[in-house]
């Protein structure tokens, strides 16, 4: 073999990789992407995925754009939603969208679960910081514009229902819920209906502890407690700061008031303060707790419906 042949050899041996990768870099980045996902790496596949989204802009250019755009975003979109990051995940939802309403090939099932993605998405960013989706334009748009399909409107109460029950607004959950079930006779069944209106007549019908006046009782010790339905800490309260109280006032009426000041008056006055203090928390959390157990039952029915 002369060195001419032995040189071009060579050449081919080198530049075939770099041509293999020229023809289709896309796919490769993608494949790579998918493989991380597959394995279970995915802060590397939301990497590789970004990777392959930024070169589909020079893709585009040249006239030859991939085909899983939405396909990435849609790991993305829920890569952050898991890491609760859901600004990130709505932005990358609606990428998707745009995408699937460029892209004729598109199915109106793909189309469907992207803006169902959206909704639940608005209405997880709208928990996550105690809102209701009251003010959500996006979901405004589903319910109110023509163009979307009766199944996105009905998502779209149904999350708002969702982030009523959420954010405690009961009579906005009893109008809305009569108001779906107008409008979808088939999307709440009897037996649903009558369970949302149970808990709604409970949380109607539930007598909220008051704070203040769990504070003032606590001037006499355990009092407080005792009224906020902590009955354990009603009786630590009553026998330690009673036999403080006691003892305070025994120092007081035998003129002992070197003990008084020096050992009894600091304790008396800070374990005194605090059971006035813990018994207003105690009627806090009181209330929390049997909201909460209405709250979770309406929350669990309604996510039930929205899975239908």
């Amino acid at each position: 073999m002369n060195s001419y042949t032995k040189f071009l050899c060579a050449l081919i041996f080198f530049l075939c990789p770099v041509f293999s990768f020229a023809q289709d870099p896309y796919e490769k980045v993608f494949d790579l992407a998918k493989k991380l996902e597959t394995s279970g790496s995915y802060s590397e596949a939301a990497t590789e995925y970004k990777r392959y989204l930024f070169m589909q802009d020079y893709a585009a250019a040249a006239g030859k754009e991939g085909s899983h755009q939405i396909e990435a975003l849609s790991f993305l979109t829920n890569y952050y939603s898991d890491c609760g990051q859901f600004p990130l995940a709505i932005d990358y939802n609606k990428q998707a969208i745009n995408y699937s309403q460029n892209l004729q090939n598109t199915s109106e099932d793909v189309k469907l679960a992207l803006h169902k993605k959206n909704i639940l998405l608005q209405q997880k960013a709208a928990e996550s910081q105690n809102f209701n989706l009251l003010y959500n334009t996006d979901i405004a748009a589903y319910i109110s514009f023509p163009e979307f399909s009766e199944e996105i409107k009905l998502a779209a109460n149904l999350a708002c229902l969702h982030s009523y029950v959420y954010t405690h607004k009961w009579t906005m959950v009893k109008e809305l819920t009569s108001q779906i079930n107008s409008d979808y006779p088939d999307a709440i069944s009897q037996e649903q209906l009558n369970q949302i209106f149970e808990e709604l007549t409970a949380l109607k019908q539930f007598k909220l502890k008051d704070p203040e006046l769990a504070f003032y009782l606590s001037i006499i010790p355990g009092l407080g407690q005792l009224y906020s339905g902590n009955y354990k800490d009603a009786l630590n309260a009553f026998l330690l700061d009673g036999s403080l109280l006691a003892l305070s006032g025994y120092s007081l009426a035998t003129l002992n008031f070197f003990d008084f000041f020096l050992l009894e008056m600091d304790a008396t006055v800070r374990f005194y303060r605090g059971n006035m203090q813990n018994a207003q928390i105690e009627a806090i959390e009181y209330n929390n707790t049997k909201i909460k157990i209405h709250k979770d039952k309406l929350l669990n029915i309604i996510e039930e419906i929205q899975k239908n």
